[in-house]
């Protein structure tokens, strides 16, 4: 039998990582909160898995066509279809205004962007330390290096 050719492979390696992190690994056990903005519907947990409360299940996420390693959830609410990075609601959900900005004086000065954080590791440690999916510390720190006019309200008052 052949081996596949290279693009095969490389497609092999792709639906792997999207595997991976489409897996529910939460259980009915977790700690979880009311999701900010839905609390009556659904709860996350630090990992970022999201629990319906109307389907009595987690709901799976999907993974976003722009980006191999980003997660988002979709769901319908009152009749629109809502989407919702999983970052995002972990960050909002998780973490307060005070652990926002002790995230953001903590960044070393030479770290000027995501990408420099995610080489120095920095972005894992930071989620280990307030207990939280590094998806949510990701969130943040894109919020704080992004454009000014993309800032969240809350980061952007700790621009000093």
């Amino acid at each position: 039998m052949s081996k596949p050719n290279k693009r095969r492979r490389e497609l092999n390696r792709i639906n792997r990582n999207r595997a991976d992190l489409t897996e529910i690994r939460a259980t009915e056990k977790d700690e979880r909160r009311p999701l900010k903005n839905f609390e009556s519907n659904y709860e996350i947990t630090r990992g970022g898995e999201i629990f319906s409360k109307r389907l009595k299940r987690f709901i799976k996420h999907r993974v976003s066509p722009h980006s191999e390693y980003s997660t988002y959830i979709r769901f319908e609410l009152a009749g629109e279809t809502k989407t919702l990075g999983v970052g995002k609601a972990i960050a909002e959900t998780w973490l307060s205004d005070t652990d926002i900005n002790n995230i953001i004086r903590s960044i070393p000065e030479e770290i000027n962007s995501i990408e420099t954080a995610r080489q120095a590791g920095l972005i894992q440690v930071i989620g280990k330390n307030y207990d939280v999916s590094a998806r949510a510390i990701f969130y943040v720190l894109k919020t704080f290096f992004g454009a000014p006019d993309t800032y969240d309200d809350r980061i952007a008052s700790t621009v000093i």
